[in-house]
């Protein structure tokens, strides 16, 4: 949490976070949440999570996970704080630091799932289930999934709501993405053919 918040502090003035205080409020309902270190701007919670998250990081000075090879305190903090300012009571400590440290615990065990590459198949497949937290909650279960999903888009969503969602959350992010580097936001400028790209990511076979 210290880690979090110092490196959340200081990355709050960096440019690139600066550039998310402008550009995200036009797209905010009423304000509920905090971004942090902006002079009391205040967005919906799922608009203050993005830009709290993108400070926390934006040195890469935060926690690292080096076996899964994540920074996980981020986005699980950023995604709390948000929501925990929207809701009608207050939130203790113990809290907090419960529904914390299940998100980071949940982001390694998948993590350490997946890496290294070695693992593969089968393998890979009964390393997830056997490390992935279960719960007796549906919800829990169909939130996980529009989670993974919005890695890449998964077949396996196929019969469900979130076949659709692909769809909406592409225009989303495409709306989100033009408006971020109109003000100034950057990004590889190769992302789409470099061999970390999109194109190796999704695709063993493409044309260059």
């Amino acid at each position: 949490v210290y880690n979090y918040t110092s490196c959340t502090a200081l990355g709050s003035t960096n440019p690139a976070t600066r550039i998310a205080h402008k550009a995200l409020p036009q797209f905010s309902g009423p304000g509920t949440s905090r971004l942090l270190g902006s002079n009391s701007i205040e967005v919906d919670a799922s608009h203050a999570a993005l830009p709290n998250g993108i400070a926390s990081h934006i040195h890469d000075s935060d926690d690292t996970h080096l076996d899964a090879i994540i920074h996980p305190t981020g986005a699980v903090a950023s995604a709390l704080l948000a929501m925990m300012q929207t809701m009608d009571r207050p939130v203790s400590g113990e809290e907090f630091v419960t529904a914390l440290v299940a998100g980071i615990e949940a982001e390694c065990k998948v993590g350490l799932a997946v890496w290294p590459s070695q693992h593969s198949g089968l393998h890979r497949r009964r390393s997830l289930r056997q490390q992935t937290p279960q719960s007796r909650r549906p919800q829990t279960a169909h939130a996980i999934g529009l989670a993974a999903t919005q890695v890449t888009g998964l077949r396996e969503m196929f019969g469900s709501h979130t076949k659709s969602f692909h769809l909406g959350r592409a225009a989303q992010n495409g709306l989100l993405a033009a408006v971020l580097a109109a003000e100034g936001f950057t990004s590889s400028t190769s992302a789409l053919e470099a061999k970390r790209g999109w194109a190796n990511v999704v695709s063993s076979q493409h044309q260059h």
